[in-house]
């Protein structure tokens, strides 16, 4: 028989995850539950500094405490003082998103009384609350990242809301910042109509769809529709697809020139984000914008826009889903079948309808 939790907490700790944007935002409608169930606690995250902008201005959270485990928690010392600096904040219980057994570890040091999560990495027995996993993994999975995360409460609770979107919180300050890098870039993000284009990712090149594609999608839809503008957008490690679009009409290069909450402002204001599968999916999402988004190797069902599975391109061959960062095949079949004219009519259809309305 499951140990009931009481209802009438007053301090939870949540862990959040190490990765980055997208599985951030995926954690959101886990936190906004927490915050439904428990009305009247104070809710702390810890989370890397990387991103901390992710959940800044949740009204689910009460204060963000950055952990670090490249720099300043880096050493298994540094590791053990941050738990016993949580003791001293006296928590109720913590509630694990993170599956690795070091956030068990951390909570008991911190002497948090009530430890919720699954009992993944062999680390059940240091938790009050452990769900079994039954093996859920990226390649066994029959429901998404989301849902997986739902079910660590819905194992104990009856959840009050029945839809948790992704949330996340544009500023002012990131509007103005966003506002003047593009005005010197002859793009008005208050007045004219752009698309978010999102070719690059950090998960491998599996996932990357022909920059001839990009080149030709952007260079017939500037043809059909002279006033659109179109930002293409990425990390560092993607300035290499910039050669491929240099010269495209109307086309504006922001690769590795945003942090997080200007990429959030310039999403908000868009008419439609064309992206392959990354962060800028569950972006998207969150700010409730018109999406095109290219699957390949990846399951959409598990890893894609959340309820949102009419934007999804995805011809699933034979090999798919695989995960693989590199094509085991050699024929990089997934994102080959895609063609330009299936990327430009889903295009057309968000453009031309109300759907960013909705």
């Amino acid at each position: 028989m499951k140990e009931p939790i009481d209802r009438a907490l007053r301090s939870i700790v949540i862990r959040g995850l190490n990765w980055r944007l997208g599985d951030s935002l995926m954690t959101t409608p886990y936190i906004a539950a927490v915050r439904e169930l428990f009305p009247n606690a104070r809710i702390t995250l810890i989370i890397p500094p990387r991103v901390a902008r992710v959940f800044e201005g949740n009204p689910a959270i009460d204060e963000v405490i950055c952990y670090d485990t490249e720099t300043t928690h880096r050493s298994v010392i540094s590791r053990i003082r941050f738990g016993l600096m949580l003791r001293k904040r006296k928590f109720d219980a913590a509630f694990l998103l993170q599956r690795a057994i070091e956030a068990a570890i951390i909570m008991r040091i911190a002497g948090v009384p009530m430890r919720l999560g699954y009992a993944s990495d062999n680390r059940g027995f240091l938790l009050t609350h452990p769900i079994a996993e039954d093996e859920w993994s990226l390649a066994k999975a029959t429901y998404h990242q989301i849902d997986y995360y739902m079910k660590m409460l819905s194992a104990y609770f009856a959840l009050p809301g029945t839809s948790y979107p992704l949330s996340i919180a544009p500023l002012p300050r990131d509007r103005d910042s966003a506002r003047k890098k593009l005005a010197g870039m002859g793009i008005d993000i208050d007045a004219d109509d752009y698309l978010i284009i999102g070719p690059g990712t950090s998960y491998g090149v599996a996932r990357l769809w022909g920059m001839e594609n990009w080149r030709a999608l952007i260079t017939r839809l500037a043809a059909e529709r002279p006033s659109l503008k179109f930002i293409v957008i990425g990390a560092e490690h993607d300035t290499e697809h910039w050669a491929a679009l240099d010269g495209v009409p109307n086309t504006v290069n922001l690769v590795g020139k945003t942090d997080i909450g200007e990429l959030i402002a310039l999403m908000a204001t868009c008419r439609c984000v064309v992206t392959i599968d990354n962060g800028n999916t569950h972006l998207a999402c969150a700010l409730n914008k018109p999406l095109v988004v290219l699957f390949g190797t990846a399951n959409p069902l598990i890893t894609g826009p959340y309820h949102r599975i009419e934007d999804v391109i995805y011809k699933k061959p034979y090999c798919s889903p695989c995960w693989d960062r590199i094509c085991r095949e050699g024929h990089h079949k997934c994102m080959k079948d895609i063609t330009v004219d299936d990327v430009l009519e889903k295009v057309r259809e968000r453009i031309d309808s109300n759907y960013h309305q909705r």
